[in-house]
């Protein structure tokens, strides 16, 4: 009697595991499958991401080798691995190729590349940040100097890494629009910062000894 009800036991047992199998097998295969694939897909994404970065650092290198010989064809292979590299390299060849341009006397193509920049939300902010910055530096002379010290704004923030390039531009600007009581105290200020770069504290008392003479 026992061992019928063992085997009655076994028998409701085997019928409710072929059940939930029936039910749910199929989805724990593609878990178990997904579990797997990932785990290794993890390990052949990272090798790729190393040996592709790679490749984009020697591409970056090889155009930058030419650039002297041949301004345009570094230009365009610049562009080129602009469009194919992830957001890091493909900001750091756009960088490249806006400075190229500025060097060919392109200047308008140099600044809509830095704007790109500035606007593009794959990059970190540090990244848009710098491409604002280079934007007004290359627009210095003939763009709106309102508009260009609306851009400078957040970039002069106490936590800003590019707060005293940024502070720097603002200065010139004042200069620009006449304003020279506000370049005098700009440049008075970035020449007395300790944490400012040598080079911007030594333009800053060059300027300001100027302005204040």
């Amino acid at each position: 009697m026992v061992n019928l009800f063992r085997e009655v036991d076994e028998a409701l047992r085997e019928d409710r595991a072929k059940a939930l199998w029936k039910k749910y097998g199929t989805l724990a295969v593609i878990a178990v499958a997904a579990l797997l694939l990932g785990t290794g897909g993890v390990a052949w994404w990272k090798d790729y991401r190393v040996t592709r970065d790679q490749a984009l650092s020697a591409e970056l290198v090889a155009a930058l080798e030419i650039a002297a010989d041949d301004p345009q064809a570094a230009i365009a292979a610049l562009a080129a691995l602009s469009e194919e590299a992830g957001a890091r390299q493909g900001a750091l060849a756009r960088l490249h190729e806006a400075g190229l341009l500025a060097g060919s006397g392109d200047r308008r193509g140099a600044i809509d590349i830095y704007h790109g920049l500035a606007d593009d939300d794959a990059l970190d902010a540090v990244w848009r940040d710098l491409g604002r910055l280079l934007a007004v530096l290359h627009d210095l002379d003939d763009g709106d100097p309102a508009a260009l010290a609306e851009d400078l704004r957040p970039l002069m923030a106490d936590d800003s890494p590019w707060r005293f390039s940024a502070r720097e531009l603002d200065g010139l600007l004042a200069m620009r629009r006449g304003d020279t009581a506000s370049a005098r105290a700009i440049f008075e200020a970035l020449s007395q910062e300790e944490g400012a770069p040598s080079g911007v504290r030594d333009r800053a008392t060059q300027l300001f000894g100027l302005l204040d003479g």
